[in-house]
């Protein structure tokens, strides 16, 4: 990978799962209650995920997978570098400050 391209994706934050959740409910015109429903899971846990105060676990993944056949490592991966993302820009702006 150039040092260019890795430093324009070290900038920036990778988009939150729940958002990508947000936007299949919404295209499939499902509810959260209903998801939470065909998933056996508490409407709690998917509303914090779309509204994206909480991250997507692995028993989580596994259930969306189940309800809307979208693969449990795609949801993984996608909070996998959400988290990656987050940390790294963390880790960048302490440095930064340490520069300073």
């Amino acid at each position: 990978m150039s040092d260019r391209l890795y430093a324009r994706t070290r900038s920036r934050q990778s988009v939150h799962p729940g958002r990508i959740l947000r936007d299949e409910l919404e295209a499939r015109e499902m509810s959260q209650t209903e998801l939470a429903h065909r998933m056996g899971r508490p409407l709690q846990v998917i509303n914090a995920i779309v509204c994206e105060r909480t991250g997507i676990t692995s028993r989580t993944a596994l259930g969306l997978e189940r309800a809307l056949g979208i693969p449990a490592h795609l949801w993984m991966n996608l909070q996998s570098n959400h988290e990656l993302s987050v940390h790294r820009l963390a880790d960048q702006q302490r440095v930064e400050t340490k520069a300073d």
